[in-house]
């Protein structure tokens, strides 16, 4: 009896030590540029390092950091960002048709039509990006604009 006991505290054990930690990734619902896909951040999978890009499609900064990422996608090419925006979607799809999102797999842009990003992430001002690793925990938080060298600097810190 005791034996039994035993086994199953350690299976118990074993079980909640080797359970995957709650991902620190808000879940929300983001419409697409195409006003008729949604997205659930809720099934983002493991495995990437995810960026969320909290911007406005006239914002200089936003602008300014969308160019240098492009220019330096080959870089940046294993990381997901998903830029979220509260603007109109007439306004997004504007955005991803004059910097041509659309043809990098590795960004989604969409519209955060709940608001539920600022609320759930705690992010006040555009614009802020937030990087998770590949566990989906929350590592760091980049306020203000950002350059794909300094991203490159953060994410070597993880």
């Amino acid at each position: 009896m005791k034996r039994i006991a035993f086994y199953l505290l350690a299976v118990c054990f074993f079980l909640g030590a080797c359970k995957r930690a709650e991902s620190d990734i808000p879940v929300f619902n983001l419409l697409l540029s195409d006003s008729s896909t949604i997205v659930n951040t809720g099934r983002i999978p493991a495995g990437k390092i995810t960026m969320f890009v909290f911007f406005s499609p006239d914002c200089e900064y936003c602008q300014d950091e969308t160019i240098d990422l492009i220019k330096n996608m080959e870089a940046v090419k294993s990381i997901q960002f998903y830029f979220v925006s509260l603007a109109a979607v007439s306004q997004i799809h504007e955005f991803v048709e004059f910097y041509k999102l659309g043809n990098y797999a590795n960004i989604t842009v969409g519209k955060d039509y709940t608001s539920s990003f600022p609320k759930l992430s705690g992010v006040k001002a555009i614009p802020t990006s937030i990087i998770y690793d590949r566990e989906g925990q929350l590592r760091v938080v980049i306020k203000g604009g950002f350059t794909v060298k300094q991203l490159l600097e953060k994410i070597e810190q993880l």
